[in-house]
C-alpha cells in the first residue's frame, strides 16, 4: 500500500486526509493519507522514508526546501513547496498551490481587469504561489506584510480584490474599503467563512474561501504521485 501525508504543525483542522482518502477509494488506488504533525523538521528525513509522497503546509513550505534533493522549475521560481514526490530515489519539491489558486482565481476574477489593483495579505508560502499566478497573468498587485498589519490598520480602499494569504482570520485592514463590485478571497477553507470574509460580504463584496484551491491542489498532487510511483515500480 502506498502511503502519503501532510507535513505541518498544528494541522488537526486539515481536510486533506478526507479529500485524498476518498479520492483513492474512488479511483481504486491502494493508498492511505494521514497527518504528519511535527514540531520541527528535524525528523523530516526519517519521516519521508516511510512515505511515497507528501504535501507540505504551514509553517514548512519554505523551510522544507533545504531538505529536498531538487525543485521543479516553478517551485524554484515560487520559492515554496507544497508537494513532494520521489523520483530515482530523490525527493523532488513541486508546487501545486499555483494550480489550485489558478482555479480559484478563475472563479473570482469576473469584473477584475489587468488595470485593477490587487492586494495580497501576507508573504508566506501560499502568498508566493498567488504572486506566481498573478505574475503569469500580468495582474498588478501589492503585498501587505505581517509587519505592516501589526503596525496599524492597512487601507485597502484602493484595491478591487483583496486576497488573505495569512492564517489570521481577521487581519488588520480597513474593512470599510470593501463595497459592491469588489472581491475578497481568503485562502483559508476551515472555517468556511472567516471574519475577513464576513466583514467583506456584509459590505457587499463578492467573497470566496479556499476550498476550490484545496481541492484542485490536491488533485494535481495526486497526479504527480501517480505518475512517479508508476515510474518507480
Amino acid at each position: 500500500m502506498l502511503r502519503f501525508g501532510l507535513v505541518g504543525r498544528g494541522i488537526s483542522y486539515s481536510l486533506s486526509p478526507q479529500l485524498h482518502n476518498e479520492a483513492f477509494r474512488r479511483e481504486g488506488i491502494e493508498a492511505e493519507y494521514g497527518l504528519c504533525d511535527i514540531p520541527d523538521l528535524g525528523s523530516f528525513g526519517e519521516l519521508m522514508k516511510g512515505l511515497d509522497g507528501a504535501n507540505v503546509t504551514i509553517p514548512y513550505k519554505q523551510e522544507v526546501i533545504p531538505f529536498l534533493d531538487r525543485l521543479t522549475q516553478r517551485a524554484s521560481v515560487i520559492g515554496a513547496v507544497n508537494t513532494i514526490y520521489k523520483k530515482d530515489g530523490l525527493l523532488i519539491g513541486d508546487n501545486t498551490d499555483c494550480d489550485g489558486f489558478m482555479a480559484l482565481f478563475d472563479e473570482a476574477r469576473d469584473g477584475i481587469s489587468g488595470e485593477d489593483k490587487i492586494a495580497i495579505l501576507g508573504n508566506g508560502g501560499a502568498a508566493k504561489a498567488v504572486k506566481y499566478v498573478l505574475d503569469n497573468l500580468c495582474f498588478r498587485y501589492d503585498t501587505v506584510t505581517h509587519k505592516e498589519m501589526d503596525g496599524g490598520m492597512v487601507d485597502i480602499s484602493g484595491y478591487k480584490m483583496v486576497i488573505n494569504a495569512t492564517p489570521n482570520h481577521h487581519p488588520n485592514v480597513s474593512y470599510d474599503g470593501f463595497s459592491e463590485g469588489k472581491c475578497a478571497i481568503d485562502l483559508t477553507y476551515n472555517p468556511e467563512e472567516t471574519e475577513f470574509l464576513r466583514e467583506a460580504r456584509i459590505r457587499g463584496a463578492r467573497v470566496y474561501n479556499g476550498m476550490t484551491m484545496l481541492v484542485k491542489q490536491a488533485e494535481y498532487a495526486r497526479r504527480l504521485w501517480k505518475i512517479n510511483n508508476q515510474t518507480n515500480q
